[in-house]
């Protein structure tokens, strides 16, 4: 039998792991999910694990705030800039959580969605500017962040 992996808290693509949900027809773990267009979807474990499901489907994030995408199919920088800031703090997988996530350094709540975030931190000022945190060991949000130069 194959061992349980518990995703709740992980983020994949778009979605952030809520809960896990009832085992499908077949005995699969199925994992309820909230896309950050706000809609809860349930996925199987296999499909985020293997980055075959990464949102809700047309959940309508880049009409919603049409920053996440540039002309050119790319990630908008800034868009860019908040899902990795989120990786960092979320996933126990990502290269630097134990840096961020592993001391306990959350995005707060009102970042979950990047139109938020982006009201917030406004476009960067240039390719050099980096997300930077006033107190180095307070979290991600508006009171302790802005564009800053490394």
């Amino acid at each position: 039998m194959a061992r349980f992996i518990d995703e709740t808290g992980n983020l994949y693509g778009r979605l952030k792991v809520l809960r896990r949900g009832p085992n499908n027809s077949r005995g699969a773990v199925m994992w309820v999910c909230r896309c950050e267009c706000g809609v809860e979807v349930t996925v199987h474990g296999t499909n985020l694990r293997r980055g075959r499901t990464k949102s809700c489907g047309p959940c309508g994030t880049y009409r919603t705030h049409g920053r996440s995408r540039q002309s050119n199919g790319r990630p908008a920088v800034e868009y860019d800039a908040w899902a990795r800031m989120r990786q960092r703090c979320s996933n126990p997988n990502h290269p630097q959580w134990k840096a961020y996530g592993g001391r306990g350094i959350r995005v707060m709540p009102e970042w979950d969605g990047f139109a938020r975030f982006f009201a917030d931190m406004g476009e960067r000022p240039s390719p050099r500017h980096v997300i930077e945190r006033r107190d180095k060991d307070g979290h991600f949000g508006k009171a302790n962040c802005y564009w800053g130069e490394p």
